[in-house]
């Protein structure tokens, strides 16, 4: 029933964000953060899921920070996306499927939704973020 839940929850994340990374809002203007970055993804092992450590490239256009690990719409895929405040703050929306079981929390298929957010802090050429629901991983970005 919690996979169920985690899978649900994860499509529901995946609906709701689907458009929310497809366009920068209208009005945006260049920021400091603009530019090509790239992306450290830390999971240790939780549970019975295997950690992983992923490295990709993130985009930031006006403001707008978008990743992807892997193909998207394939297996063992992320989307990472969001908007980076002035201040450098940022809640960014994860989306993707899963590859390998054992490194998926809750053993689920291979090309189960996943999705979750979690809070980010930019500052110059770096940034942090921290995912702590279901398993934790450190996100860390640094500009290129």
């Amino acid at each position: 029933m919690i996979r169920r839940c985690l899978v649900l929850v994860g499509l529901q994340l995946t609906l709701a964000s689907a458009g929310a990374w497809a366009q920068a809002p209208s009005g945006t203007m260049p920021t400091e953060f603009d530019g090509l970055w790239s992306v450290t993804q830390e999971c240790p092992d939780s549970g019975t899921a295997k950690g992983y450590t992923a490295r990709y490239s993130m985009v930031v256009k006006n403001g707008f920070a978008k990743a992807q690990w892997g193909i998207e719409g394939q297996p063992s895929s992320l989307t990472v996306s969001g908007q980076i405040q002035a201040d450098g703050s940022a809640t960014m929306v994860a989306n993707g499927l899963t590859g390998d079981p054992k490194f998926a929390v809750g053993s689920p298929q291979a090309s189960s939704p996943v999705g979750y957010t979690f809070p980010a802090q930019f500052t110059g050429r770096q940034g942090l973020g921290r995912r702590t629901i279901a398993r934790p991983c450190k996100f860390t970005f640094e500009k290129q």
